[in-house]
């Protein structure tokens, strides 16, 4: 039986010191989607002024007039702190840190692109940096018929 105990706390201890070595993450890959999908030409998709390359990642259609918004989450599989900035966004849209939050007007409709940059925090070794744009599509608001409801319980 102590052989046992022993056996069982000698596996159990190095289960715990092969998890506290593992160092980062798998990161889900991104896909990648066509522009033509969304009715994008690749041409129309701003090019950045320093030349990094970068992935379409989403594509979206939203109403004018309607409030969207939407968190911007990342990934490091280093498990490094990162920290995601917006590089191009229309006008109007207000971002604070995490979040972007929109409401296209009547004038904005058509496409635009949000171009995001996220990058390693700086910790003493030369940051890493990927570009990723979203494509947003504004189309006019939809209006639904206001409908009556049934009557209630009369009594």
């Amino acid at each position: 039986m102590k052989k046992l105990i022993v056996l069982l706390v000698l596996c159990f201890s190095m289960y715990v010191l092969a998890r506290t070595f593992v160092v980062g993450s798998i990161c889900p890959i991104s896909s990648e989607i066509d522009p033509a999908q969304w009715g994008f030409s690749l041409a129309e998709v701003p090019q950045d002024p320093n030349g990094f390359p970068y992935r379409v990642i989403a594509g979206m259609t939203i109403e004018c007039t309607k409030p969207y918004g939407s968190e911007m989450r990342g990934c490091d599989e280093d498990d490094d702190p990162y920290i995601i900035e917006p590089v191009i966004m229309p006008e109007g849209m207000t971002w604070d840190g995490s979040w972007w939050h929109w409401t296209a007007t009547s004038e904005q409709r058509g496409n635009h692109f949000l171009l995001f940059r996220i990058t390693d925090a700086p910790i003493g070794s030369t940051p890493g940096t990927t570009y990723a744009v979203y494509l947003v599509k504004v189309t006019n608001r939809v209006n639904h018929p206001p409908v009556l409801l049934p009557f209630g319980d009369v009594q």
